[in-house]
């Protein structure tokens, strides 16, 4: 189980998306590895070193330094994206932690689960509910939960069950104008007939 301090994801997420984002664990709950990797990339351009070679040497330390936090705080939230979306168990801890690193944590987890071989000698793979096989996008025009569906963002169950629920929230044909009172339930029997 790895351990993460709610602090020190709230601070990376400060360096990479700007104090203009309210961040507390509701955003940590719903950040996505897309948007991680975009604010990242936009982060590492505008504080690359190289960039500011022109003005001199100080800034470009200074930029480096920048540069350095960003990709640190990418490697954090990043780490912390991969153990939450491979539904490995993780906790956020609110108060300080015994000096327990998650960058370092997840960097031996890493290395510490070689998987042992299987008897051919190859290695076994973990399977992730998130894990679908490759699907190829029809040609024809896509429907929103086809596009998830093809893009492997959700299962086909996934998919299933929300057009179930979706189809049981719906009125019957004619509820809307009998609850407005425009119909009665008599004539609405008499149209469906």
């Amino acid at each position: 189980m790895e351990i993460f301090r709610e602090a020190d994801l709230i601070d990376a997420c400060k360096i990479l998306f700007g104090d203009d984002i309210k961040i507390d664990r509701m955003f940590l709950n719903y950040i996505q590895s897309s948007g991680v990797k975009s604010a990242y990339r936009k982060r590492a351009m505008d504080t690359h070193p190289d960039r500011y070679a022109v003005y001199g040497e100080e800034h470009q330390r200074r930029y480096s330094d920048i540069f350095r936090e960003v990709a640190q705080a990418y490697e954090k939230i990043s780490c912390f994206l991969k153990a939450r979306d491979r539904g490995k168990k993780f906790v956020i801890q609110s108060a300080p932690s015994s000096g327990i690193y998650p960058g370092s944590a997840c960097a031996r987890q890493r290395r510490a689960q070689s998987r042992p071989a299987n008897r051919y000698g190859k290695r076994e793979r973990k399977t992730s509910p998130y894990n679908y096989k490759r699907r190829r996008l029809p040609s024809r025009r896509l429907r929103f939960g086809e596009y998830l569906y093809y893009s492997n963002i959700i299962s086909w169950e996934n998919l299933i069950a929300a057009l179930v629920w979706q189809s049981r929230q719906r009125m019957r044909l004619g509820g809307v104008a009998g609850s407005w009172g425009w119909v009665s339930e008599q004539k609405i029997g008499e149209l469906l007939k």
